[in-house]
């Protein structure tokens, strides 16, 4: 449909738009045959494409044939009849940042091109398709300089990636390095040969720190499926630092093995420290493992999720922020010894980890936390209580520990018929008819050796009717969910895995979902009704902006059968394309939301559910005041802040959209949540005058003041505040820094530590003294801020706390009141830009506290706070 207009043009770039190929209307021609397909270059150079939707044809994406300098990034393909990209015969090629649901063959493609890369793609099949990466080599083109990583591949039809030459060529002219990739439930058509998580022959080459879990046939195996393989032998993998689990049997590709050589007279591996577990067919079929090679339960943050991380005692990442666990993965430190861990957070243990985040910023960290001086646990308080006969009172009594102990509680005067659970700390007791009156009702916490205790009152009134009590349920009748895809404005997407909702360059996604609330009609109200969400993309990156959720009424019925961005019936317009809704208010395309939740554009997706109350909306529904539409998803702003959730159709029921029901009456909730709360997890880094470009994002600690002869020291630092918008106010917040250096030496000059609230929103990933964001520059170098009287770069700090010069580090917390610039934040008055943390003069004052990469809990910053009811 697009191809150049002279062989050796250059500087060709394709982008924004959509290109549907309407296979459908093209019934007379065959899927794969280079028919139609959608661009299609021969002999060009310097080509870029990116932000296209490339759908619905019987050819390929995008086919390169004998081009250099090939770009092809941020874009979505879905449902080809061939390659997404099929680069053949090229030279300097690069594919990052695609989404792609193959149909027929496989999302990218290599033929004879060298000098290639294909990292950060999300890719699967939906039904049919091919493997997810294909890499062919044929005679003697070298494909010496392949570079494959950091992709996410799931549940193709064929393998996760599949890597083959035929002919004859030179061992060393077919060369791949395949690292920190996520491959799972890979070749779904188990009837077939050519799955796995990655099948190889002809190729040499390094495969290292991969997850390859659930593959069907065997994780990584090398075998001749398709053409005959190269002649000649000495075809060398070494497979290195990667997790092979739970492959499993299949009628075509094999009984399940970890790792499989079906070439052993021409092809061999080098194995070194994998760890392989739960191989329905066995570790190794013909080849043994090394002595290096672990047989252990990797420990996965959570399988079921596809979260890879390891557990760790000392530290693990959970896509916000830095957790520990009970347990620690032997996977830990135990990667090949030459291999580089300086990009590990400490405490990295000195060597690399097995899996995909070895060497990366996200890897587990080594050791346990440190053992600290036993503290009593803190009872949080508890609100006093009423309810009447015959209605059911629950409320969860929680306490804090500072040293992370497992708690257990006990509670004493106890009410006939009352029940307390010794380890959740949930109360519930329905009063009896006669059991007026007033109760005191002492709870106890404890950690083993130290205790803490707090006493509720309960006021038991008369009885009512409770005829019409139940519990909370979740909706299990039909579920409707479809996508509104700006970009594809007539195509119905009422199958796919996911919903989506924000915006990306080449347009808007919307969701409209409904729920059978037929069972609910005879009820008069309910009390709750919450619409759960799992968020799980975009995997391990930030959006330039924050993703504002809201639920409006769509204003018309619609048909799942049919509606689309332009309709919502077969042949039947919307009025307003993406579309029709009433707000809160009854006001047609109005901007007052029933429910709003906003996803930060920093966090990272966590694979956990996200609520939004539609109580208001439900109710609506089932007191017959309007008949159920459902609910119409969009985001506030449209603009660079695309997410997915998992839809109906995701396969995994744990992931499903829900929605759950509490019906008037049913329980009577106390609130419980503490006054007084502790916010950890902060982004931190440090600002350096005499490495103004370098980004200090990992370091173990914090500096202010100034060296003599070297620089000025500064920091920024943000806490997630995000939770406690709803509160009415903040009493009090203190930001605890723990002081330890310079050890037992005093300074010249005393260290005046001063806060300002920073101007901008700034990058953890790209900040440093000169710059606040990837190739955006502060305004005044070491950073912009403003004072508390709103005047840039001025000098009346919001909070102030002195280090005198002769005080020697006491390696204990020092705290500063930031109440006034805290309040601005949860209030609203400001966007939430952290603390710029500085000392007032910068000269031979230099001091260090602990960061949040500390290896201790203990010691990273805190921000305390007290919360008004």
């Amino acid at each position: 449909m697009i191809k150049e207009r002279n062989t050796g043009s250059s500087g060709i770039t394709i982008r924004g738009f959509t290109i549907d190929g309407n296979r459908e209307g093209n019934t007379n021609v065959v899927s794969g045959k280079g028919y139609y397909n959608l661009i299609h270059l021969s002999s060009c150079q310097n080509i870029k494409v990116y932000n296209m939707y490339l759908t619905n044809n019987h050819g390929d994406g995008l086919k390169t044939n004998k081009c250099t300098n090939v770009e092809f990034y941020d874009n979505e393909i879905y449902l080809l009849g061939h390659e997404g990209l099929y680069a053949s015969s090229c030279s300097d090629v690069e594919a990052y940042g695609n989404i792609i649901t193959c149909r027929t063959n496989s999302g990218l493609r290599l033929y004879n091109t060298n000098r290639a890369s294909f990292h950060d793609n999300v890719i699967t099949s939906e039904g049919s398709g091919g493997a997810g990466i294909e890499i062919q080599k044929y005679n003697t083109p070298s494909m010496d300089d392949i570079e494959v990583y950091n992709n996410v591949i799931y549940k193709t039809a064929l393998a996760g990636i599949w890597i083959f030459g035929s002919g004859s060529y030179s061992v060393s002219t077919a060369n791949v390095y395949v690292h920190h990739n996520q491959i799972y439930d890979t070749g779904t058509k188990t009837s077939n040969s050519i799955i796995g998580g990655i099948v190889s022959n002809g190729f040499g080459g390094l495969i290292e720190n991969n997850v390859i879990d659930g593959a069907y046939g065997a994780g990584i195996v090398q075998k001749t499926v398709y053409s005959p393989a190269p002649s000649g032998s000495g075809f060398v993998l070494t497979i290195r630092n990667n997790i092979l689990s739970n492959s499993r049997s299949s009628s075509g590709g094999g009984s399940g093995y970890g790792i499989n050589n079906e070439l052993s007279g021409t092809h061999s591996f080098i194995l070194q420290n994998n760890c392989v577990y739960g191989n329905a067919g066995g570790d190794s079929r013909n080849v043994q493992l090394s002595d290096s090679d672990l047989k252990v339960d990797p420990q996965f943050a959570d399988r079921n999720s596809h979260d890879y991380h390891l557990k760790s005692k000392a530290g693990r990442w959970n896509g916000k922020s830095w957790v520990t666990d009970s347990t620690s993965s032997l996977c830990i430190d135990a990667g090949y010894s030459a291999s580089d861990y300086s990009k590990e957070s400490q405490d990295n243990g000195g060597r690399i980890n097995i899996g995909t985040y070895g060497n990366t910023k996200y890897a587990s960290k080594s050791g346990t936390t440190e053992v600290v001086t036993n503290q009593a646990p803190v009872m949080n308080s508890i609100p006093d209580a009423a309810v009447k006969i015959g209605k059911s009172l629950t409320f969860t009594v929680s306490a804090s520990d500072a040293e992370g102990d497992s708690l257990s509680y006990s509670a004493s005067n106890l009410p006939t018929g009352a029940a307390f659970d010794s380890k959740s700390g949930v109360f519930s007791w329905t009063p009896a008819v006669g059991q007026e009156g007033t109760y005191s009702v002492t709870f106890m916490v404890s950690d083993g050796k130290l205790t803490d205790s707090a006493t509720a009152t309960i006021n038991v009134s008369k009885q009512e009717d409770t005829s019409k009590q139940e519990d909370p349920s979740i909706i299990t009748g039909e579920i409707y969910d479809n996508r509104l895809r700006e970009a594809s404005p007539d195509i119905v997407y009422q199958s796919s895995s996911f919903i989506d909702v924000g915006a990306m360059s080449i347009g808007r996604y919307r969701d409209i979902m409904w729920f059978d609330l037929s069972e609910y009609a005879d009820s008069e109200e309910i009390s709750n009704a919450t619409l759960s969400l799992y968020w799980y993309y975009p995997a391990g990156k930030t959006r330039p902006e924050d993703t504002v959720i809201e639920i409006y009424r769509p204003a018309d019925s619609w048909n799942p059968d049919y509606v689309s961005w332009n309709k919502k019936d077969k042949g039947v317009s919307w009025k307003n394309a993406g579309g029709d809704w009433y707000d809160r208010n009854g006001v047609l395309q109005g901007s007052t939301p029933y429910a709003t939740i906003t996803i930060k554009g920093s966090i990272l997706p966590d694979n956990s559910y996200y609520e939004l109350d539609v109580t208001d909306l439900v109710n609506e529904y089932i007191s017959g005041k309007y008949d159920n539409t459902g609910f119409l998803i969009k985001a506030h702003t449209e603009n660079n802040n695309y997410i997915a959730f998992y839809s109906s159709d995701c396969g995994y029921e744990n992931q499903k959209p829900k929605l759950t029901v509490t019906e008037e009456g049913s329980v009577n909730q106390v609130d419980v949540q503490p006054i007084d709360v502790t916010v950890s997890g902060a982004k931190d880094n440090r600002l350096r005058e005499a490495s103004a470009e370098n980004v200090y994002q990992s370091s173990t600690y914090i500096d202010v003041g100034a060296l003599s002869g070297v620089s000025r020291y500064r920091d920024l630092m943000q806490f997630d505040l995000s939770e406690y918008a709803d509160h009415s106010g903040v009493n009090s917040a203190t930001l605890s820094l723990y002081w330890y250096y310079p050890s037992e030496k005093s300074r010249s000059e005393d260290t005046v530590i001063e806060i300002y609230r920073p101007a901008d929103s700034w990058n953890p990933d790209y900040v440093s003294w000169n710059k606040k964001d990837k190739r955006v520059s502060w305004k005044n170098a070491g950073g912009d801020w403003y004072d508390r009287n709103g005047v840039l770069q001025g000098s009346t700090p919001y909070a102030t706390m002195t280090i005198k010069g002769s005080d020697l580090p006491d390696n204990s917390y020092h705290e500063i009141d930031v109440t006034d610039l805290v309040s601005e934040y949860v209030s609203g008055k400001y966007d939430n830009t952290g603390f710029l943390i500085k000392a007032r003069t910068e000269n031979n004052n230099y001091i260090a506290f602990y960061s949040s990469e500390a290896g201790s809990e203990n010691q990273r910053p805190k921000l305390n706070l007290q919360l008004k009811q």
